[in-house]
């Protein structure tokens, strides 16, 4: 199966449409099995933020198709545009696509997956940074970007470290790009404050973006949750052992980018510190950086069987959690 994915061709991206659709498909059959879920922004229906058909099974199924397909779309873009593979596949958007299946299951709409897509545009214009004659709109949308996926979902924030670190390793430390990158942070944040400010309703946007730190409750009796995290763990835990094989034989911007995405890696890691409440959809803020490293070394071909008997049995573990088998 991984095989479908090893080249950057149009009728690949056929298949990854497909496996995107097959891995959804089974709720269209039984729509009962999804959990809707309700966007986090704390814009009421008398503010006039309402989402029509939002809690229809129809409305859940192409939110969650589109935003995954077209993310794991970019996944693969960053990692061709920046030349992090040598074969050109898009083995990492599987992944991406994947690795989302599993955690989200049946909880599709969760505005962390509409939080993921700014993130991924955030880092996707970080990574263009390099040696770039005009930076200051890229670093902009960089910052920009990563103010609306902490609008969306607050723990995002820790990742404004990975950009001040990605930018002082593309670019060295200059001040002025410094402030560029924090002003368009803030940017979304402050107009989105102006609007709840015009609207009467700041004090409950600031109870909503509240920012603390303490150690989140994870449920030991949720089997599933700890089943998940442990497997997401222990793959973290080899990627950074192979981390040499990834880095070999790259030139020296693609190993800047690649350890990037081990830094990324980490601060979402770090970011459970931010959240209330240990989830797996929470966990999907790795989704990028674990799509690219996982990918880079999946796709290459040493090993080839056994990486494509460990691809098939993870989309086994998918139906699996789908079909209630454990």
């Amino acid at each position: 199966m991984l095989s479908l994915f090893r080249r950057n061709l149009f009728v690949n991206y056929l298949w990854l449409l497909l496996f995107t659709a097959a891995c959804l498909g089974y709720y269209g059959l039984k729509p009962n099995a999804l959990t809707v879920l309700d966007f986090s922004l704390p814009l009421s229906e008398q503010h006039g933020f309402v989402i029509p058909l939002a809690d229809t099974v129809f409305f859940q199924l192409i939110y969650a198709f589109v935003l995954i397909y077209i993310q794991a779309l970019l996944v693969a873009r960053i990692v061709i545009k920046n030349r992090m593979s040598r074969v050109l596949s898009i083995v990492p958007a599987a992944i991406f696509v994947l690795f989302c299946m599993i955690l989200l299951h049946s909880g599709v709409v969760h505005t962390v997956l509409l939080a993921n897509l700014f993130l991924l545009l955030s880092l996707q214009s970080l990574l263009a940074l390099y040696k770039k004659y005009k930076p200051i709109g890229t670093i902009f949308n960089a910052g920009f970007f990563l103010g609306i996926a902490c609008l969306l979902y607050m723990p995002n924030i820790i990742f404004l470290l990975g950009l001040i670190m990605g930018l002082m390793s593309l670019r060295g430390l200059k001040l002025k790009e410094l402030l560029q990158m924090v002003v368009a942070f803030i940017c979304p944040i402050f107009l989105f404050g102006v609007l709840m400010q015009y609207s009467g309703d700041l004090p409950s946007m600031m109870a909503h973006y509240k920012l603390s730190l303490h150690l989140p409750d994870l449920n030991t009796k949720d089997m599933e949750l700890l089943g998940k995290l442990v497997l997401l763990l222990g793959i973290c835990v080899f990627m950074l052992v192979k981390n040499s094989n990834l880095l070999k034989k790259k030139k020296f911007d693609v190993i800047k980018k690649i350890e990037l995405n081990f830094w990324f890696l980490l601060l979402g890691f770090i970011s459970v510190f931010f959240a209330e409440q240990i989830t797996s959809y929470h966990m999907i803020i790795l989704s990028v950086p674990f799509s690219v490293l996982v990918g880079l070394f999946m796709e290459s071909r040493d090993n080839a069987i056994t990486k494509e008997f460990v691809f098939i049995l993870f989309v086994a573990y998918y139906f699996s959690l789908v079909f209630d088998v454990i």
